[in-house]
């Protein structure tokens, strides 16, 4: 049973604040899903591990059994957009039976609350714990994931626990399914384990993370070890995330590069006498992470601005129309020439790509994340300007 309190429209990313009341048995009941299944919650106790981070777990527990009363825990609910329209006609109403309508493990996160969560569920275990004490609910529901994970990282800034992967993770669920809704062709799968791509647009969901994370930050490379790289990187997300088209050009960003993946895919062979030893087909090439990374940042880059610097939302859209336009030319070019492979291997020219990639560095895939974002760069300046007919000069734009 939800009891409602009042709720408050969050006009910067057009989502709403409500708040709940219902007792710590049902929160667990309903949350339980969520929890079990990655959820953040899991991944988080590794934070815990440290002798004080205990200590501080066991006092709230203590705490929990002698009535404390904890702030709210911040869930997070994506809803369809239809389905948000007909919940903004009486919020008072519709937020105290929303949980049973929705599919709480695909579009609910605990986005703020990890901590006292499991916090509960081990105070659940003592003897005559009071299951049945209120506890207060703050919902954030929008028809956004980019709002969801703008109220996540401004909610954690200035807090120590989670880095910025870990609290992707949480709402990366629900974008994982926007993502393949949005993304023809696109196949994320689960889990870290190595999955070999048996075909064009197979990749695996945690580098999609990572890609999320660099198309935000329009960087490379993120060091989450420094805390400094962290703050910034962090700073850069919710700046780019708050933005109402990010997730939309992030969509069109994963489409081109599923799109050229599957063109690249289409040359199978090897038309000359060169040796190739990385990239020995087509398929190979956004096969590379580095190779994906380079691209996503480009992109960013290209749509956004500098790290640094934004451009005014005119010029953004202005620009990813122009470079989505550009690509879908080029995509065109390679799938006319997919029944020939010679004329297909002379377009994307892999000799030349292999054979720059080889060069010996100390730092193998910071060099091949750098290499690729410089010659993306090139392709898509190239791209916009119709004068794209190989990719050569994109491969050799780097030395």
């Amino acid at each position: 049973m939800l009891n409602y309190i009042d709720n408050l429209k969050d006009e910067r990313v057009n989502c709403y604040s409500v708040l709940l009341v219902t007792t710590i048995k049902k929160y667990l009941e309903f949350i339980e899903t969520v929890y079990a299944k990655k959820g953040g919650i899991e991944g988080q106790r590794s934070a815990l591990k440290t002798k004080s981070a205990q200590r501080i777990r066991k006092r709230l527990i203590d705490d929990l059994n002698r009535g404390t009363v904890i702030p709210p825990i911040v869930l997070g609910i994506k809803l369809d957009d239809n389905v948000f329209d007909q919940f903004e006609k009486n919020i008072p109403e519709n937020a105290t039976s929303l949980l049973d309508k929705i599919n709480i493990e695909e579009q609910v996160s605990i986005i703020d609350g990890m901590q006292r969560t499991t916090a509960l569920r081990d105070a659940m275990l003592l003897k005559d714990f009071n299951a049945e004490r209120p506890i207060r609910l703050e919902m954030w529901i929008a028809k956004s994931t980019n709002s969801l994970i703008y109220r996540m990282l401004v909610l954690n800034s200035g807090q120590i626990p989670w880095n910025i992967r870990r609290q992707l993770e949480v709402v990366f669920k629900q974008l994982k399914k926007e993502l393949e809704n949005n993304v023809n062709g696109l196949e994320l799968f689960d889990g870290d384990e190595q999955i070999s791509r048996k075909k064009a647009g197979q990749f695996q969901s945690s580098q999609f993370i990572e890609l999320f994370m660099l198309f935000g930050t329009k960087r490379i490379s993120i060091d989450i070890q420094e805390e400094l790289a962290e703050e910034f990187a962090r700073l850069d997300i919710i700046e780019t995330s708050g933005n109402d088209d990010f997730t939309e050009f992030f969509f069109g960003v994963s489409q081109m590069l599923v799109n050229l993946d599957e063109a690249f895919s289409n040359l199978t062979s090897n038309e000359s006498d060169v040796v190739l030893n990385k990239f020995k087909t087509g398929k190979h090439i956004f096969s590379s992470h580095p190779a994906r990374a380079g691209f996503i940042v480009a992109a960013a880059q290209e749509i956004f601005g500098l790290p640094g610097m934004e451009f005014l939302k005119e010029k953004q859209r202005e620009k990813f129309t122009k470079l989505q336009k550009g690509i879908n030319d080029f995509y065109e070019l390679l799938i006319s020439k997919k029944d020939n492979q010679k004329e297909l291997f002379e377009i994307i020219d892999l000799p030349t790509l292999d054979e720059q990639i080889d060069l010996k560095a100390s730092k193998v895939g910071e060099f091949e994340r750098n290499y690729f974002l410089k010659s993306f760069k090139t392709l898509f300046e190239l791209a916009k300007d119709n004068s794209l007919q190989n990719l050569t000069p994109c491969w050799r734009s780097s030395h």
